[in-house]
């Protein structure tokens, strides 16, 4: 009896947190207040919500994995108006950057939101400045896909 009281219980509380967590849209729950990226400002650790809206974050995968493969023409499919660093081409970028294409992906860091934009952060390491920012951005209304429309990297 206790055993099943406790076992309810334990029930109760996850269903609670996981409401809380599933009606609080804010896809970063807390910011880490160490381990700062000192040239850009952007966290390292942050908490994410489990149940956030992740279609940004797989548009600009999608974006990134086709920069590292080398794909230019898979890279303009998903970017709208996008200007790279340097104001180099896609091609320019590939050949420049040939011996660096695994930097192109990198762990998702941080998050965050810029008027209809949603920046991403990506890094390999907690302490660095390299890493990747992409910018991405639903055009056409709620039903159109995500597209990226900025891209910037430090590496």
């Amino acid at each position: 009896m206790r055993r099943n009281l406790a076992v309810l219980g334990v029930v109760g509380i996850a269903a609670v947190a996981a409401a809380v967590l599933g009606r609080d849209v804010r896809p970063v729950l807390i910011r880490m207040p160490f381990g700062v990226n000192q040239e850009t400002g952007d966290h390292n650790y942050v908490l994410f919500n489990p149940f956030r809206d992740r279609s940004p974050e797989h548009a600009a995968a999608a974006y990134l994995d086709a920069m590292r493969s080398g794909n230019c023409t898979d890279a303009a499919k998903l970017s709208t108006d996008l200007v790279l660093p340097n104001a180099l081409t896609c091609e320019e970028m590939q050949s420049e950057y040939r011996d660096h294409r695994s930097l192109f992906v990198q762990r998702l860091r941080d998050r965050r939101k810029e008027g209809s934009d949603v920046v991403l952060y990506y890094s390999d390491t907690g302490v660095g400045v390299e890493g990747n920012w992409v910018a991405v951005r639903q055009l056409g209304g709620d039903r159109a896909g995500w597209r990226v429309v900025g891209f910037n990297k430090i590496w």
